[in-house]
């Protein structure tokens, strides 16, 4: 993990759960109340972003598609297995060391995404 972020909160909190597998999507970390110590924070979009890409790789290279609507079946279907990858990723933040999951809203996407003038 190159993040500093990373290291930062290895420090703070040796006991926050990580998952390397979603470092794209890592954005820092966070204290959900000041009585709990400070943990990961993911962006939510950035989670199904790495779900999609690898679980839609894996469907298309399944077999040669002779029609769209094959492609679009095992398209729908590999979408219905993000879903579920999503749904056990989830049960598993059980505990106050566990990562925080952040859902932006679309004004949040934009303004994150436009060039930030720095001073």
């Amino acid at each position: 993990m190159s993040n500093d972020s990373y290291w930062e909160l290895c420090e703070l909190n040796p006991n926050a759960v990580l998952y390397p597998e979603y470092e794209e999507a890592y954005i820092g970390w966070v204290c959900r109340n000041e009585d709990e110590p400070p943990v990961a924070c993911y962006l939510y979009d950035g989670i199904l972003s790495i779900l999609l890409e690898e679980t839609m790789y894996e469907v298309m290279q399944e077999k040669e598609f002779e029609t769209e609507d094959e492609m679009q079946e095992a398209m729908n279907r590999g979408q219905l297995i993000v879903a579920g990858k999503y749904e056990e990723f989830t049960k598993e933040l059980t505990t106050e060391n566990h990562p925080f999951i952040l859902e932006t809203s679309k004004f949040d996407k934009e303004y994150l995404e436009e060039p930030q003038a720095t001073y």
